[in-house]
């Protein structure tokens, strides 16, 4: 049974902390894709006993409702987040679908009776908590403004949950979308939901996302597709590093981009852009928010 205080919680903490994996992102196998045209996946694994969602309870001193089990995985998730620089960056608005594995170690008995063995992880768990509660749960955490992968769990337009046993107990979470190449070549199939997604895309990010400045495609990346754009702590006013700056300028550079900022503590990444890509992009070093913004709103 989960406890959300004291030692055990703690404990239980830790075990995630101790054990995280890097998130990742890879292209779909057809054969494994939730939906034809969802061709690339973002994988999180969170190790320790899978949570799932419970009825919320009315606290006087809180003033309203309050969910035991979702602030508990909030505590567990954010010490793999912390950890994690591509969730950082990372904030999925697009359609999307999720399969959720969640592996549970089972009571001596019951490996006892069920005779079989685990360690391979292709044995179904008699199931333990309902699938939607381990949804719900999960969706909501990952569309938290303290976390932000996804955008809003209404975009999840696909899902199955899957439970296996296994001898080191986690949830493995597979978000699979659309890739940019494939929207462009599925523009007509996309293009009525990319539509409808907008003005709930603005009202989210101008809610919940104030640490933030968006460029065009909407991610936390501090990357650069048809504006400017850069991770920022405003409680700092200091711009932060990132990575990739060699593909990133050369993709501005392909779509006709004359300017780009930059961290000032990327400078030295510059020097392995191409010298003829240097020589016709006008690159801007900053370091504070006030320049980013003094040149994002220039004309």
């Amino acid at each position: 049974m989960l406890k959300f205080s004291g030692a055990k919680a703690k404990e239980r903490v830790n075990y995630t902390k101790e054990r995280y994996t890097p998130s990742y992102i890879e292209k779909v196998p057809q054969r494994e894709r939730l939906f034809p045209y969802f061709d690339e996946r973002l994988v999180i694994t969170v190790y320790g006993e899978p949570i799932a969602d419970s009825r919320p309870r009315f606290l006087k001193e809180r003033d309203g409702t309050y969910n035991p089990h979702k602030a508990f995985l909030m505590r567990v998730f954010k010490s793999v987040y912390e950890q994690d620089e591509l969730l950082k960056r990372t904030l999925i608005e697009r359609p999307l679908g999720m399969q959720i594995k969640s592996f549970v170690s089972p009571e001596k008995k019951i490996l006892k009776a069920i005779g079989v063995d685990i360690t391979n992880e292709k044995s179904l768990s008699i199931k333990q908590k309902d699938n939607d509660n381990i949804e719900k749960v999960h969706w909501d955490v990952m569309q938290d403004e303290k976390y932000a992968v996804i955008l809003d769990d209404r975009l999840v337009a696909v899902n199955a949950t899957i439970q296996m046993y296994s001898v080191e107990p986690r949830i493995v979470l597979e978000i699979h979308y659309p890739s940019d190449e494939m929207l462009k070549v599925q523009d007509t199939y996309f293009k009525p939901y990319i539509e409808h997604i907008k003005g709930l895309a603005a009202y989210r990010k101008a809610r919940i996302y104030p640490k933030y400045i968006f460029n065009i495609a909407g991610t936390k990346s501090p990357g650069l597709t048809s504006a400017p754009a850069m991770a920022i702590d405003l409680a700092k006013m200091i711009v932060e590093s990132f990575g990739g700056v060699k593909e990133k300028v050369l993709a501005a550079d392909q779509l006709g981009i004359k300017q780009v900022l930059l961290p000032e503590k990327n400078k030295k990444d510059v020097e392995e852009i191409p010298e003829d890509v240097r020589d016709r992009m006008h690159i801007v070093f900053v370091k504070h928010a006030d320049e980013v913004l003094k040149h994002a709103l220039m004309k």
